[in-house]
């Protein structure tokens, strides 16, 4: 019997296996750079081998890397950072991911902080006139949490009021902030509608004061903010705060602006969580907040310190902020709302007559984004009109082995002498690791409950308020409660309830471990 002949659609079946690319069109020019990144993807004219990378100017200019996975994003973020450090120029980053750690072993000479291991006072003005100071940190709040007038007024009063009672040479804390605020909410000038606003304020202010990461932001400062940036630096903080994550992040850019030295860059990555977007329906004032990161973002370059932000969606990032940061990497981007933004940015076109073939009439530029490879990207840097694609070259250091928590401690130690970091020797006992600088008033506060159980607030503040601040203790009340040292019941009381606190078993036990532990010291 005749064998039927057979015939395979060749296209379908090559294609299952393959990624095909568009035919896009591309202005690749040759590219000055001090340090080399990578290499030319040629997409028409079939140049061979040629090298692209960035000038040391371009860094005080600002870099942009967004789209792909996270971890193509760290291994281009690395190896620029890398790649500058051997021009001296050295970064100061935030990282969220303990991903960039890794600059260890690239650089010996990184200095990596983990995660509540240094402090940086936000009310530290860091040399700078009170009054400048003062204005940054509030414009800060503002863009961050959207403050009313009424808000703005009263943190502005507040701020004055701590630099005020202050001794000389004294810095106030995130601490006397909130008490600040707190003594304002409590004024019988106040109305009821001023009170719930700065109450509101409170609760912010409160929220970074108990975060688990406060040990980072509440206290004094370890080292002045300029010994941040005479090395490579890594500040590591948790990405689960929120609300912490982008005030710190925010906190760097303004610590920067009053300290006024440059040469250096800071790395922000999720930049879009100090950065935000401005979506349809936001007031006119939180515009006119906003617009205070493009003058921000305008004096870092005047005083020569780059923003290298990084994030996994550009559309995101801040509208007029993207432009300002004139070096863009970008991978692998789906989104057509994203693909748009990186196309404004670096002046591609999806449909215009062809470069190469006047024939054609589509470029394919927007659509090339999509079909990009691991490791490849749209690169465009200061001066040059369009961007063109590449292949990044990493070296091994992007992908090796992640050093420890532990490893980080003793190379910290053994480049500075722990005198020099006493942020990183933690408390011994669970009470001062939780409370710090307030472990004095709260263990008054916990002996007497000890002693005394089921007080009501009024009972406790009538018996310590000749040791503690009245409004102190209310405060150290609700951290010692949300801390879960104390518990709070309702008892019925001459046909009334009140509120009464008394000891949890926690409580009891880390009380203990206090008292055994100042014995023995």
């Amino acid at each position: 019997m005749e064998t039927a002949p057979t015939f395979v659609d060749i296209a379908t079946f090559m294609t299952k296996g393959l990624t095909v690319k568009p035919a896009a069109e591309f202005v690749s020019p040759s590219v000055e750079y001090d340090f080399k990144l990578g290499k030319v993807i040629e997409t028409e004219t079939y140049k061979q081998d040629v090298d692209i990378g960035l000038k040391i100017n371009h860094l005080a200019r600002g870099i942009m890397v967004a789209g792909g996975s996270q971890e193509e994003r760290n291994a281009t973020n690395l190896s620029i950072i890398f790649e500058a450090s051997k021009f001296d120029w050295n970064y100061l980053i935030i990282d969220t991911k303990k991903q960039l750690r890794r600059l260890i072993n690239m650089n010996p000479e990184t200095r990596v902080y983990p995660s509540k291991s240094i402090c940086i006072n936000p009310l530290d003005p860091e040399g700078s006139s009170i009054s400048e100071y003062i204005s940054l940190l509030l414009r800060l709040f503002q863009v961050l949490w959207d403050l009313t007038n009424r808000q703005s007024i009263g943190l502005s009063e507040a701020l004055r009021s701590v630099y005020e009672k202050q001794e000389e040479g004294a810095v106030p804390t995130l601490e006397d902030l909130r008490n600040a605020l707190i003594n304002q909410s409590s004024s019988k000038l106040r109305t009821t509608q001023e009170r719930s606003e700065i109450e509101g304020l409170i609760r912010g202010v409160t929220g970074l004061v108990l975060s688990e990461e406060s040990p980072t932001i509440n206290g004094r400062s370890t080292m002045p903010f300029r010994d941040l940036t005479s090395n490579p630096t890594v500040i590591e903080i948790s990405q689960k705060d929120q609300l912490f994550s982008s005030f710190f992040k925010g906190l760097i850019i303004i610590k920067a602006l009053a300290t006024d030295s440059g040469m250096y860059s800071i790395f922000i990555e999720d930049a879009e969580e100090v950065f935000k977007n401005i979506r349809f329906g936001w007031g006119t004032q939180q515009v006119y907040f906003q617009e205070s990161l493009t003058r921000w973002v305008d004096s870092l370059k005047d005083m020569k310190v780059g923003l290298h932000v990084s994030t996994s969606l550009p559309r995101l990032v801040y509208g007029p902020v993207r432009p300002m940061i004139e070096t863009q990497i970008f991978h692998k981007l789906v989104s057509s709302e994203d693909i748009e933004v990186a196309c404004d940015l670096m002046g591609l076109e999806e449909n215009a007559p062809g470069i190469h073939s006047l024939k054609r009439e589509r470029l394919y530029q927007g659509t090339y984004f999509k079909y990009l490879k691991e490791g490849e990207a749209l690169f465009h840097i200061p001066d040059l009109p369009t961007g063109f694609p590449v292949t990044l070259h990493y070296s091994k250091g992007v992908t090796s082995r992640i050093p420890s928590d532990q490893e980080i401690r003793e190379r910290l130690e053994e480049l500075y002498p722990p005198q020099n970091i006493t942020a990183v020797s933690l408390p011994s006992t669970m009470l001062e690791r939780d409370l710090r600088n307030e472990i004095g008033g709260a263990v008054k506060i916990l002996e007497l409950l000890k002693e005394y159980p089921q007080l009501s607030l009024t009972n406790i503040v009538q018996s310590l308020k000749v040791e503690v601040d009245p409004e102190k203790l209310r405060y150290l009340i609700e951290k010692l409660k949300d801390l879960e040292y104390l518990k709070e019941t309702l008892e019925v009381w001459k046909s009334r309830t009140k509120r009464v606190y008394s000891l949890t078993l926690k409580g009891e036990q880390a009380l203990e471990e206090y008292t055994e532990s100042t014995q023995l010291h």
